[in-house]
C-alpha cells in the first residue's frame, strides 16, 4: 500500500496526546523486547468516486498495545478503542478529508512468540475522502 495521506500520523499524534504518550507508526517488530504501541494501516478501499475526481475510501487500521503486564496491555488499548471511536481525525496536511471513523472489532489479546509480554489489538475503520 503507497499510503499518500496522514491518517495513521494524526491517529498516532492522537493517541499521544488522550493517554498513549508511547503511540508510533513503527513496524510492529521493531518493540521486540519493549513496550510500546503501535498504529498501522491494515487496509484501503476506494468506496466511490464521483465526477469532480473526489475518492472515498475506507481505511482499517489497527493499535497494538504491547506491555510486560497483561492488565496494563489490555487498559491501553480499551483506552484508545475508547478515545478513537467517533474522533475526528483532519488532516494535518489537506491530503485528506475525514468523514468518521468507528471501531471495526473490540479490543482483542494477541499471541507473541516472546515471553514476558503481553500485547492487545482493536481495529478502527475510518472513512476519508481524498482528491484523484
Amino acid at each position: 500500500m503507497n499510503q499518500s495521506f496522514d491518517l495513521i500520523d494524526r491517529v498516532r499524534d492522537y493517541l499521544r496526546a488522550n493517554g498513549l504518550p508511547d503511540a508510533s507508526t513503527k513496524r510492529l517488530d521493531s518493540f521486540t523486547g519493549k513496550e510500546g504501541a503501535v498504529v498501522r494501516l491494515l487496509s484501503e478501499k476506494t468506496e466511490f468516486v464521483d465526477y469532480a475526481g473526489e475518492e472515498e475510501r475506507s481505511v482499517l487500521y489497527q493499535v497494538v498495545v504491547r506491555r510486560r503486564s497483561e492488565a496494563d496491555a489490555e487498559e491501553g488499548c480499551r483506552l484508545a478503542a475508547q478515545v478513537l471511536d467517533g474522533a475526528e481525525m483532519p488532516s494535518g496536511n489537506g491530503s485528506y478529508a475525514f468523514d468518521d471513523q468507528e471501531g471495526a472489532s473490540h479490543a482483542n489479546e494477541m499471541e507473541l512468540d516472546e515471553s514476558l509480554f503481553y500485547a492487545w489489538e482493536v481495529r478502527v475503520r475510518a472513512t476519508i475522502t481524498v482528491q484523484r
